[in-house]
């Protein structure tokens, strides 16, 4: 067995902030009515160190946050395997995570840092 090097390639609070500027794509996923994953891509923007998405409040993401609340974001960047890294954020399912209504649209937000995050 190899071994273990998350604590070499973990990034710090700053490095994952300075990652997450650099991109404006990321993967979502919530959890459908039958228990599998819904997997999205989604534009974001880091706002004052925290990952906001806006979206249709009828999105089949939002209705699967409305009963289910819990949310993981993946971004990722590399296009070998050497430089493939990438940034994991998970929500607790808080009912601040919960999407915000307003008219058509909703926004989340959540802690950039929020999750532990590491380079794969």
């Amino acid at each position: 067995m190899g071994e273990k090097q998350r604590s070499t390639i973990q990034m710090s609070d700053d490095e994952v902030l300075a990652f997450l500027h650099q991109s404006r794509t990321a993967t979502m996923a919530t959890v459908g009515a039958n228990g599998t994953p819904h997997l999205v891509a989604m534009w974001y923007a880091v706002v004052d160190g925290q990952v906001w998405f806006e979206t249709k409040a009828k999105a089949q993401k939002v209705v699967n946050l409305r009963r289910d609340p819990r949310l993981t974001v993946m971004v990722e960047d590399g296009l070998t395997y050497d430089a493939l890294r990438g940034v994991a954020l998970k929500a607790p399912a808080p009912s601040s995570r919960t999407p915000r209504h307003s008219g058509r649209s909703a926004s989340m937000c959540g802690s950039a840092t929020t999750g532990r995050t590491a380079r794969t």
